[in-house]
C-alpha cells in the first residue's frame, strides 16, 4: 500500500512537472483549463466528514467537532485519523477503501470526461482542501486519475504502522478567505501565469471558493454549485454581494445540466 501511494505521488508530479515545463516553454497559449474542488463539487460527500463517520457514535462528540472552528480541518481529520487507527485498528488501506465507495456528484463523471475528451485543448486540474491521498484513491477508484494534470491539496503520508498523515499544504495569512492551510486564489493565480489560458473554468460549491473565483478574469467562467455555500455567498446579501471579475457565470445542480450550459 505504501508503495502503491508512492508511486502514485510521484507519477502525478511527473505529469504535473511535464505541463509545467510545456507552460514555460509557451507551448500552452491558446489552451484552456479547468480547476475543480474536490469535495461537494466532485465528491458529493465531505471527505473529511465521510472518514469520521468510520468512528462510532460515542467517538463523534460535540468536543470533536469543535476542533474545525478551533484549529481548522486539518487539525480535525488528523485527530480523527489517529483515533481510527490507534484505537480501533482502521489504517490507510482501509481508509482508502471507504474513500473509494463514497458517491460522485450525478454527471459528474460524465463531464470530466468530456471536457478531457472533447476539449483536447484544456487542462484539468484539481484545487481542493481535502488531501492528496483521498482524493488520489477516489479519482482512481473511478478511473479519471490519468485525465488530470495536476492535483493541488493537502499532502498526505503513510506512517510505517500505516497510519495516514495529513500535513498542510502551506502556512499563509495574506488571505482573509481562504483557511491558513491553502489559498485557492494564490494557486490558481500560479497556474493561469504559469500556462498562459485563454480561458479558465473554475467549478466549486464553497465559501472557501470565493477566493478562487475571485481571481477569474473577464473571459474566464465561474461554475457554481446551485444551492451551495458559494451560491448563497453570491445571491443572498445583495448589498454585500461579492464582486466577481469574471464574465460569466453558470449554477448548476449537477454535471449533466453544467455541461449543457458550458460553450461548446
Amino acid at each position: 500500500m505504501l508503495r502503491e501511494f508512492l508511486l502514485k505521488m510521484a507519477g502525478s508530479a511527473l505529469g504535473q512537472w511535464r505541463s509545467m515545463r510545456s507552460m514555460s516553454k509557451g507551448q500552452a497559449r491558446g489552451r484552456e483549463m479547468a480547476a475543480f474542488d474536490f469535495d461537494m463539487t466532485i465528491l458529493d460527500r465531505d471527505s473529511d466528514m465521510a472518514v469520521g463517520q468510520l468512528l462510532p457514535s460515542t467517538e463523534r462528540t460535540a468536543e470533536l467537532f469543535d476542533l474545525i472552528p478551533k484549529c481548522g480541518w486539518i487539525a480535525f481529520i488528523q485527530h480523527v485519523l489517529q483515533m481510527l487507527h490507534q484505537k480501533y485498528g482502521i489504517d490507510a488501506v482501509a481508509v482508502g477503501r471507504h474513500i473509494r465507495s463514497l458517491p460522485p456528484v450525478p454527471g459528474i463523471l460524465r463531464l470530466i470526461r468530456q471536457l478531457a475528451g472533447h476539449h483536447s485543448n484544456m487542462d484539468l486540474f484539481i484545487v481542493s482542501d481535502s488531501n492528496c491521498f483521498f482524493i488520489s484513491e477516489w479519482l482512481e477508484a473511478h478511473g479519471v486519475d490519468h485525465l488530470f494534470a495536476g492535483i493541488y491539496a493537502n499532502p498526505a503520508s503513510i506512517a510505517a504502522d500505516g497510519q495516514l498523515i495529513v500535513s498542510p499544504y502551506e502556512e499563509q495569512n495574506r488571505c482573509e478567505l481562504c483557511p491558513v492551510n491553502l489559498c485557492k486564489g494564490r494557486i490558481l493565480d500560479e497556474l493561469i501565469s504559469m500556462g498562459n489560458y485563454k480561458r479558465v473554468l473554475y467549478i466549486g460549491d464553497g465559501s472557501n471558493d470565493l477566493c478562487a473565483v475571485q481571481h477569474l478574469r473577464a473571459n474566464d467562467i465561474a461554475c457554481i454549485r446551485r444551492g451551495y455555500e458559494l451560491h448563497k455567498k453570491l445571491t443572498e446579501n445583495v448589498h454585500h454581494r461579492p464582486q466577481l471579475s469574471c464574465g460569466h457565470i453558470v449554477t448548476w445542480r449537477n454535471g449533466h445540466d453544467l455541461y449543457e450550459q458550458l460553450p461548446k
